[in-house]
């Protein structure tokens, strides 16, 4: 699963460099959006070195699993739907998923109202 998913993001990736040297009409959005792209390959970059800290036995509270799980679920949906977040999701306080509830904030923080670019 791994593996499928740094391929689908380098897919992403490739979409957006390509649609990015476009004229400015179809580029526009494309550059707005593209650091939310890179903020993705951080929360899964954190999401890795968790698991990998997991299967070393470290454990991990299954509440801030599920707040993180629907925080992102949360901005699929507003990427899906080119709307907005209204509100920003709960995030879980738990040393064990920081590193993942840090990517998570930043990839809110570019897929803010402000950054939509219309």
């Amino acid at each position: 699963m791994r593996r499928s998913t740094y391929r689908a993001l380098a897919d992403l990736r490739a979409e957006f460099q390509r649609t990015i040297s476009e004229p400015p009409s179809i580029s526009r959005r494309a550059t707005v959006w593209f650091p939310a792209v890179v903020a993705l390959e951080q929360v899964t970059d954190a999401v890795t070195a968790t698991a990998l800290t997991v299967g070393r036995g470290a454990t991990v509270p299954p509440s801030g699993v599920r707040m993180l799980s629907a925080a992102l679920e949360a901005v699929g949906e507003a990427a899906s739907t080119g709307t907005s977040l209204e509100t920003p999701p709960e995030l879980p306080d738990d040393e064990a998923l920081k590193p993942i509830t840090e990517a998570v904030r930043a990839l809110l923080g570019v897929t803010s109202p402000s950054r939509s670019g219309g």
